[in-house]
């Protein structure tokens, strides 16, 4: 579907936005002075601008009937919401009397003229008394001014002169000296409030009930007046008391006509704002289009969008949607100090002129497309309902706030400004003379903003975020609307900008511990190497977030962590899983603790303000708390994205992306998958993807990466080993070393010696910490050996043993390297040069194994240490020398050069 500007032609001054707003309020007053607006002015270009409605229609052909003397009422009271065209319809009564012969020619004019009857403008004559023209006390009265512009002053001139009303019989001979004759009477409650200082209310009362009285009884004699339909336009008590009293006077002769009713104002729009609307065609086509697109939400849309007159509602109001016309004219136009038909054509104007200056690409203008941030279209709504709604506007309609929404909303939907749609739609909703209408419901909404190729969705996502944004807006069972009382969110933000930081960390930091999960032994936010002690157990250690992902010292720190307990070097290494956080997401996570402590402690537990809130808004905090716990336990888990571990246990190259720092590594998890349920459990996803943590392993894998080149080893000390080497695999469980244990034995890949006896083959052998596995050739040697010093029994007497006779028993397994002749050394003593770094595997792999065969241990420790630029003395004292008298060691001999 073309956009409307490419169909429907705005008028000229509109297009160049350069409209007098002043052509779109009728002014009786001008016209009788011949000012004001060519609109106004000349008959001819009033009336091709002027959409002859049923209620203007039957007016005109009322005052035909009247001044032709076919009977009708002689008094016609024109009561309409202000701006409702009132005089309007006195303007057009004005020049088919003065200009009948002019514009007898144009079809609206020749269409009255035929329900008339009549083939020509009969003759009369018109007078018109408009009072807010009307000097109170330097002009004629009503009764002069009237008998004045009749020429027939006379008959008046001492009444006028002394303000007293000329009586009933003077005013039917003025009649009957006048012929046909209208009198036009607007804004005559004005001159009414007015004249109670001079003449008196008194004298004007008694002049309409004299006059109205005389012109019902006079044939071929009109009065049309005009009243407000609410004494609110004047916001006077006095005005009130005066407006019952001329209703009264008037009442018991006249008949109240609507110049416009019901769908008529989408014509009088068209008309006054549009100079072509462009092919029929295309403007059914357009109304179909919507009409079938609204087909497909049965139940989300208001039910008469599904009815086919909705359909010829869309037609008669294009290039607008009927729900912005309606919006304005009834909504908008029930506000009291809103002209009706007037106002709706000024905003009109401006919405128009605005939206075919930017070329908004639209097939109707709906309420989402009107532009608040425009002032002269702001200042238009805003004069009604205050002006403490500019800063409603700014803060919830105009501002960041509602941009950072659109742009949440999705690149595809950007041109269409989601949010903004939405809201300018609740804020055209928000307002009423009538308070129960105020609000609009989820499907208003949907009807004010969709559009063919739009998902109803849109609206229902940007309502969610608009609800838990805003400031200002408010939902009370389904309705939606803006008003200048703050909302619960903006007392959120208060309560908010009151939480403490060390609060919000106090939060964060309980959070973490909870998302670290129970699958390894968390250590959260440690401030130094010592607040991490040795474990065999894997050990998460959260950074705090002043190591994050953006911070150059967080690599030191996490070396340091990989080096040193902080008392001493540390010897579990591969069970060390440390994990820091991504900066952003971290802000991301403080944003939601904090909001949380403002819902929970700062809403929740403050009673003054529980006990003030309505129980939609305590339902809303306890849903938000509800929210927000969920929400904040997901950003902990993906705040933590970086897991660092030491390089030695990397056996594939970097993959790219993949930071490494000399003996770590640094692997971003990205973002995690869907039900990832902890930190904990997103590491250990990874570690078993990439085979770091395993629940079974290969015997084989066992004899090359635990066993490696040792002749034995104990399960305790390959279990051990498992704990402190970065190189090799992390077991889930010392049973999944067990088991492959009893493999690498059933499938003779190694053997091993239990409770005295070699096995190598066998499908079952006793296996726990004691255990000596061996090597398979080791194994062989042995069994070669013992098979040779004790030969097997006579094949005679092999076989189960009976009961009473005594079982056939093995001899005990020789010890590992001794054999016939070979006797067990009774010491041992090793000197090694070894790396600093690798005191740790000596303790571990060296003295450990020693001290569990029940050897005494005399370790001697020779230190040397050198320093191009010199040992600083405090390292020596406070830290050398400290250390050692901690540990009781006896020092032998020390010298420092």
């Amino acid at each position: 579907m073309k956009p409307w500007w490419q169909v429907a032609t705005p008028h000229k001054d509109i297009r160049e936005e350069r409209f007098d707003e002043s052509v779109f309020a009728a002014d009786l007053g001008n016209v009788l002075l011949g000012k004001g607006p060519l609109d106004y002015t000349d008959a001819e270009t009033f009336f091709s601008r002027t959409y002859m409605t049923r209620g203007l229609a039957d007016v005109l052909k009322t005052m035909f009937h009247r001044i032709t003397g076919k009977g009708g009422r002689g008094v016609i009271q024109l009561q309409t919401p202000f701006g409702g065209g009132k005089t309007h319809t006195l303007v057009a009564i004005y020049h088919l009397i003065k200009n009948g012969q002019k514009v007898a020619h144009l079809p609206q004019v020749r269409s009255i003229l035929e329900e008339a009857g009549l083939s020509a403008v009969p003759e009369a004559r018109v007078a018109a008394f408009v009072g807010t023209y009307a000097d109170v006390l330097s002009s004629r009265t009503p009764w002069g001014e009237l008998a004045g512009q009749l020429g027939l002053y006379d008959l008046v001139q001492e009444h006028d002169e002394k303000g007293v009303t000329p009586g009933k019989e003077k005013l039917l001979e003025l009649l009957r000296q006048a012929g046909p004759v209208v009198f036009l009477l607007d804004e005559i409650l004005e001159y009414t409030v007015k004249a109670q200082k001079t003449v008196g209310a008194g004298q004007v009362l008694a002049f309409l009930q004299e006059l109205t009285e005389a012109v019902s009884a006079t044939p071929r004699s009109l009065v049309v007046l005009t009243l407000p339909a609410s004494v609110m336009e004047l916001y006077d008590e006095q005005a009130e008391k005066l407006l019952n009293q001329l209703e009264r006077v008037i009442g018991r002769v006249e008949s109240i006509l609507r110049p416009v009713e019901g769908e008529e104002i989408y014509e009088v729009v068209r008309r006054r704002l549009f100079e072509n609307l462009g092919p029929e065609a295309v403007r059914a086509e357009v109304a179909s289009s919507y009409f079938a697109y609204y087909q497909g939400f049965v139940g989300d849309m208001p039910a008469d969008t599904r009815e086919v007159s909705y359909r010829e509602k869309i037609k008669r109001a294009y290039p607008f949607h009927p729900e912005l016309i309606d919006l304005l004219y009834e909504r908008w136009g029930s506000l009291p100090t809103f002209q009706r038909t007037r106002g709706v054509l000024r905003l009109l104007a401006q919405i128009v002129a605005d939206l075919y200056g930017r070329q908004v690409v639209t097939p109707l203008i709906h309420p989402c497309h009107v532009n608040l941030g425009d002032p002269k279209i702001r200042s238009e709504f805003v004069k009604h309902i205050g002006r403490e709604y500019d800063s409603v506007i700014a803060s919830d309609l105009i501002g960041d706030r509602i941009e950072k929404i659109n742009a949440e909303m999705g690149t595809e939907y950007q041109p269409y400004r989601v949010a903004s749609g939405v809201s300018t739609a609740i804020f055209l909703s928000s307002f009423s003379g009538a308070e129960v209408r105020r609000g609009a419901t989820l499907g208003r909404l949907k009807l004010a903003f969709l559009r063919e190729g739009l998902p109803a969705s849109l609206v229902e996502g940007a309502l969610q975020k608009l609800k838990d944004r805003l400031w200002y807006l408010h939902d009370e069972q389904g309705l939606y609307y803006f008003s200048n009382r703050p909302n619960l969110n903006r007392v959120i933000v208060e309560k908010e900008e009151g939480v403490r930081e060390p609060e919000v960390k106090e939060a964060v930091k309980e959070l973490v511990a909870q998302a670290a999960g129970s699958g390894f032994k968390p250590f959260v936010w440690p401030e130094n190497a010592v607040d991490v002690g040795e474990t065999k157990k894997p050990a998460l250690v959260l950074l705090s977030p002043e190591y994050s992902n953006g911070n150059p010292e967080t690599v030191a720190f996490v070396q340091k962590m990989f080096k040193s307990t902080g008392t001493s070097f540390r010897t579990y290494k591969n069970t060390l899983l440390v994990m820091g956080v991504e900066e952003n997401d971290y802000v991301a996570l403080k944003q939601a603790a904090r909001r949380y402590l403002a819902l929970a402690k700062g809403v929740k537990e403050d009673s003054s303000l529980w006990a003030r809130l309505t129980e939609e808004n305590r339902k809303s905090v306890e849903e938000r708390i509800k929210g927000i716990s969920s929400l904040m336990a997901n950003k902990a888990i993906s705040a933590y994205r970086y897991l660092y571990l030491h390089r030695a246990a990397v056996s594939k190259p970097v993959p790219e992306g993949e930071a490494a720092a000399e003996d770590l590594q640094k692997v971003d998890l990205g973002i995690p998958i869907w039900g990832t349920k902890s930190i904990g459990d997103r590491v250990g996803n990874y570690l078993k993807e990439n085979e770091r943590l395993v629940s079974k392993i290969g015997a084989k894998e066992v004899a090359r990466l635990v066993l490696g080149e040792a002749e034995r080893k104990t399960v305790q000390e390959m279990w051990e080993d498992t704990l402190r080497y970065p190189g090799l695999p992390l077991l889930e469980s010392e049973e999944v070393l067990y088991a492959a244990i009893r493999e690498g034995v059933k499938n003779k890949v190694f053997g091993v010696l239990a409770t005295e006896k070699v096995c190598l083959g066998e499908d079952s052998c006793p296996v726990d910490g004691e255990t000596v596995v061996l090597k398979r050739e080791v194994a062989e040697r042995l069994l070669a050996s013992q098979s040779a010093e004790y030969p097997p029994p006579d094949s005679k007497a092999s076989g189960k043993s009976k009961i009473g006779e005594g079982a056939v028993s093995q001899p005990p397994a020789p010890e590992i390297g001794a054999g016939p002749g070979r006797v067990l050394p009774r010491e041992y003593h090793l000197r090694v040069c070894v790396p600093w770094d690798k005191v740790s595997a000596v303790v571990g792999g060296v003295i450990g194994p020693l001290q569990q065969a029940g050897c005494e241990l005399t370790v001697i420790l020779d230190v040397t240490a050198r320093s191009e630029t010199g040992i600083k003395q405090d390292v020596l004292d406070l830290k050398v020398r400290e250390t050692v008298k901690q540990i009781g060691a006896q020092v032998l001999d020390e010298e420092q050069k």
